[in-house]
């Protein structure tokens, strides 16, 4: 199960534009041994042993499904799981492998077996470089002048280094499309859509939406979407209540959203005094399911989801109803060091991240 989710993590950076955040759920019994970046306890469902892959890597075994023993998402429109979720995304590069540039290698589906059902990825995607301001690489600044580099204009939108790609936006659709075909490619569930900064983008995220939607028309799967803001509803920047009024409401979007116990999920970031009102309000019961995401106030904590707790702090989970189960836990690539410490201290995630290789 490592490997696997490795693979998944391992293939998405290769086509992620920023920073990767991943989280499995629905786990079992927590006193059980857990591999690292799955939820602990996780069975196997469904059989390892596969045949020959087809000739076509693009194309999931037929074998393969055969042997699942869950329904996958498809572009023509999801059905909710019995408990209320969204399909899960296959993998389709079953017998496609690579190798980065520490000497790692994916496994392929013989050694990291079938899907199981039950177990979702998410990745955290942002689309804030649609305010870029300035072309200055912080990288190529810091070498071309390392006692005084330029870093461009005083609260600037800079780079720290050239992506794959080249410098782009957020809303730059053949990027969009070509982010989602790997991230789908690779069997990510749904995406974190991060607000937490403030701002909705509104016109980059309805062209996000859009292209989704064009590619979801002509037969490609896209992973599905988990708004992420402010746990408020006063129709404020970074507010969920904005974003659910705003594009949540319009049908048209309503097969692109990541469903939870029956009900599109949200993300959401606590308020200045660490209270979440949009739990308090009547209006969306109903409407949404919601999570915590911030850094969780213990190692593990109800209803947290997402969070920067296993890149700085060590292994931790989000819980529902058990706290002996745990729903999601978060596993980083990156992330802020310690105060005082830097990423070469011994304070810093780098300790943490390294239980991972």
């Amino acid at each position: 199960m490592k490997k696997r989710l490795m693979k998944r993590l391992l293939v998405c950076l290769f086509g992620a534009l920023l920073l990767v955040s991943s989280a499995c759920i629905k786990a079992d019994d927590v006193t059980e041994t857990a591999s690292p970046g799955t939820a602990p306890g996780s069975t196997v469902t469904a059989e390892e042993d596969t045949d020959e892959g087809p000739e076509d890597p693009g194309t999931v075994p037929a074998v393969s499904r055969d042997l699942l023993t869950f329904t996958p998402a498809s572009p023509s429109g999801q059905v909710l799981t019995e408990k209320g979720s969204s399909p899960q995304i296959l993998i389709t590069n079953y017998n496609e492998t690579a190798t980065d540039a520490l000497g790692r290698t994916l496994p392929t589906s013989e050694e990291a077996g079938l899907p199981k059902e039950g177990k979702y990825v998410g990745l955290f995607y942002l689309i804030w470089t649609t305010g870029a301001t300035c072309d200055v690489d912080n990288t190529k600044a810091i070498a071309s002048n390392p006692s005084k580099p330029d870093f461009g204009p005083r609260w600037g939108f800079c780079w720290w280094s050239e992506p794959e790609t080249g410098y782009h936006r957020a809303d730059d659709v053949w990027q969009i499309k070509r982010d989602m075909y790997y991230f789908a490619m690779a069997g990510v569930d749904f995406l974190y859509i991060d607000f937490t900064n403030g701002y909705l983008y509104e016109d980059t995220f309805k062209i996000f939406l859009d292209t989704c939607l064009e590619l979801r028309a002509e037969g490609q799967m896209t992973p599905y979407i988990v708004p992420w803001g402010f746990g408020t509803s006063v129709d404020g920047s970074g507010d969920i209540g904005k974003v659910y009024k705003l594009f949540m409401t319009d049908e048209k979007y309503a097969d692109l959203w990541f469903y939870w116990e029956g009900k599109p999920l949200a993300m959401i970031k606590p308020t200045d005094d660490g209270k979440f009102p949009i739990l308090d309000d009547e209006y969306y019961k109903d409407k949404l399911t919601f999570r915590k995401s911030w850094v969780s106030p213990d190692k593990y904590s109800e209803m947290y989801w997402e969070d920067n707790r296993i890149v700085n702090f060590g292994y931790g989970y989000g819980w529902v109803e058990n706290d002996k189960t745990a729903e999601c836990t978060g596993i980083g690539c990156a992330g802020f060091a310690n105060f005082g410490s830097g990423r070469s201290g011994t304070r810093s995630a780098k300790t943490h991240l390294n239980a991972f290789l």
